[in-house]
């Protein structure tokens, strides 16, 4: 994808599906006109995971891995709701339907499953929506949460104390730059006219405590 206009990633988080917020956003990215693939959070699928967890034991590894099955079931729902997304399962198969004009959506077993995080809870769909940017390169990052970013604050540090982003997100971010950006439902009513200027929603997050730089 050399040369090209950066693809846009955007991981919408499990909790926005489980506010009602899914359909909104999916018009707002349609309407932007961007090519992009879908990440899909784990959502209530994630949420039985970690109920059983509790109930049986088992460990975080195993969790893990129940937890990426959680992000495919949310994902064929998606694709089930909604016409021109296509599930995808490898890095060829995203780029063939993005050159056929579709919106992949992320089916991440089996390739998250080989993506080299840790294998607990600290890693989300967060921490693998970066990983796929940083392998679809040109590419940035759009993290859709079912809250806002403080615009004043958008710094990973703050980021990560207030639960938007997991704990694995830090040192993956060190792999690889990438632009990264943050929007909840306040960024939703212009969502789609930024993306149809080129721009993004949200507030672009930035790794060290620039705060107010960091705005948009």
């Amino acid at each position: 994808m050399s040369g090209a206009a950066p693809l846009t990633i955007v991981k919408l988080g499990g909790a926005v599906a489980a506010s009602g917020g899914v359909s909104g956003w999916l018009a707002a990215l349609r309407a932007g006109g961007q090519a992009m693939v879908l990440v899909p959070g784990g959502g209530q699928f994630a949420d039985a995971v970690r109920a059983s967890q509790r109930a049986l034991g088992y460990d975080d590894a195993l969790a893990h891995d129940l937890a990426l099955v959680a992000m495919n079931q949310l994902g064929r729902v998606l694709v089930n709701l909604t016409p021109g997304l296509r599930l995808a399962t490898s890095l060829p198969q995203i780029r063939a339907h993005l050159a056929q004009g579709l919106t992949p959506v992320w089916s991440v077993v089996p390739l998250a499953r080989r993506a080299g995080v840790p294998q607990s809870w600290d890693t989300t769909s967060d921490t693998l929506a970066l990983w796929l940017a940083q392998r679809l390169k040109p590419a940035r990052l759009l993290l859709i949460k079912a809250r806002d970013a403080d615009p004043q604050a958008a710094t990973l540090d703050a980021a990560q104390q207030e639960g938007l982003v997991d704990r694995a997100f830090a040192s993956q971010w060190q792999r690889g730059p990438c632009k990264v950006f943050v929007a909840g439902p306040g960024a939703l009513a212009t969502a789609a006219g930024k993306l149809r200027d080129g721009d993004m929603p949200g507030v672009i997050l930035v790794p060290a405590a620039r705060g107010r730089h960091g705005t948009r």
